[in-house]
């Protein structure tokens, strides 16, 4: 059975081969740094928006079979996945990475595509009424740090945004009742929380 976690990575991978093409014609001279540029911006809000499609579907198929039709599929655009002069000065800084422009420019694609899908998904998964909360699902060879995040399969609050690193294509596994393991977080965690959706959202 394929997994949001599947999707994600193979989103993130797509991203990324594309822009890593576009980076060696730029390394090995066949395209010019603002050809480079132009055309990665139009990889990495493509891929966005393949993200944020991706995300919400993923979401609104996944709680329809469990029994929850109560989602609500916002069509949102959100204004990071098109903010073209952040996404240009993103490209023109991978770029300028000596020796690892064209891993840096995979790296941004990637990252930015899954951030975008597991943006999607939370937003979707917060309008349904029977979610409660989520569970961290752990993407294979999970590394230390995302372990952790996971606390041994610790519920969240629904409105609790996921911890993420860049390129991590962990998920959040909707719980549809208030779960005894449902714990609040503490005002600095849920200052944290809110942090992250605001570099997402915004």
């Amino acid at each position: 059975m394929t997994t949001f976690t599947d999707l994600l990575a193979h989103l993130g991978s797509r991203a990324e081969r594309q822009a890593t093409t576009i980076a060696s014609k730029y390394v090995s001279g066949q395209i010019d740094l603002e050809i480079a540029i132009d055309g990665l911006e139009v990889v990495v809000r493509t891929s966005n928006a393949r993200g944020l499609n991706l995300g919400e579907a993923a979401c609104r198929e996944l709680l329809i079979s469990l029994g929850d039709d109560t989602s609500v599929v916002t069509g949102e655009a959100y204004s990071h996945v098109h903010d073209a002069e952040r996404i240009q000065k993103a490209t023109r800084t991978a770029l300028a990475e000596q020796g690892s422009a064209v891993m840096a420019a995979g790296r941004l694609a990637r990252s930015e595509a899954i951030e975008a899908a597991q943006s999607a998904f939370s937003r979707t998964m917060q309008t349904s009424r029977r979610v409660k909360g989520w569970k961290r699902g752990m993407e294979p060879d999970a590394c230390e740090l995302c372990t952790w995040w996971w606390r041994e399969g610790r519920v969240w609050p629904k409105g609790y945004s996921l911890q993420t690193h860049k390129g991590c294509t962990c998920r959040q596994v909707p719980v549809m009742i208030a779960a005894d393991d449902m714990r609040t977080p503490d005002e600095r965690s849920w200052e944290a929380s809110e942090a992250r959706k605001t570099r997402l959202d915004h």
